[in-house]
């Protein structure tokens, strides 16, 4: 992550390295014709507290101060990312330490708007995406095209992104790029991006892309719901 690499964007949630079985085909059919494009899609934030309270104990103040800087920074550039160039759905945003409470569908008090303030969002249900950006884990080639479907072991993924989670924080999905480091540009926030000086702490605009995926996989769906 931290030497000069040919910057490409890669696709993930639409493509397959790998060609599949017959059966594999009809099962991404059947999976297709069943799943609704996401409502709503949540944005996880990190509050690096962990590190934090590791560095305070350590006494490394100096450290700690570019921990907050790059959290907050991170954090900025994310919901700008989301709020200006997504608009598939309804996006809201929440922090780390609320995980178990978003998975368990307790929402009061724990959404928050683009401002950051709580948001009253009724979820009726539970098509809704949970998205951070991070490394993303292993996931098969056929399952890793459908955004909304359950994902098996079988794929690497190859740099840090955007990860796509069911309601139940199985990944379903990424996608990422491989990006050259300009040295003199880390810690400093340019346009949706920002890398830390010191941490492994990152952002990269996706939600852009994840926004093409999803109008793309919204129209297949609809697609195959009309051949019925």
């Amino acid at each position: 992550m931290n030497h000069t690499r040919k910057f490409f964007l890669t696709v993930l949630l639409s493509c397959a390295a790998l060609p599949l079985t017959t059966e594999a085909k009809k099962r991404n059919s059947r999976d297709l014709s069943k799943r609704q494009p996401p409502k709503t899609v949540l944005v996880m934030l990190f509050t690096e507290e962990n590190r934090r309270q590791a560095l305070v104990k350590a006494h490394r103040y100096r450290d700690t101060a570019i921990l907050n800087k790059d959290m907050r920074s991170v954090q900025e550039v994310t919901v700008k990312d989301f709020t200006n160039n997504f608009d598939f759905c309804p996006v809201y945003f929440f922090m780390d330490e609320d995980l178990d409470k978003v998975v368990n569908g307790q929402f009061g008090g724990t959404l928050l708007d683009k401002d950051m303030h709580p948001a009253n969002v009724n979820m009726a249900d539970t098509n809704y995406l949970i998205v951070y950006y991070g490394f993303p884990g292993w996931q098969s080639h056929e399952k890793r095209m459908e955004v909304t479907t359950l994902s098996d072991v079988g794929g690497k993924p190859n740099g840090w992104g955007l990860v796509v989670n069911n309601h139940e924080m199985r990944q379903v999905g990424y996608t990422y790029w491989l990006r050259s480091v300009n040295l003199k540009k880390r810690g400093k926030i340019h346009g949706y991006k920002y890398i830390s000086p010191k941490f492994d702490i990152e952002y990269s605009p996706l939600a852009g892309e994840l926004n093409s995926r999803l109008k793309k996989y919204a129209t297949r769906q609809g697609e195959a719901q009309a051949e019925k």
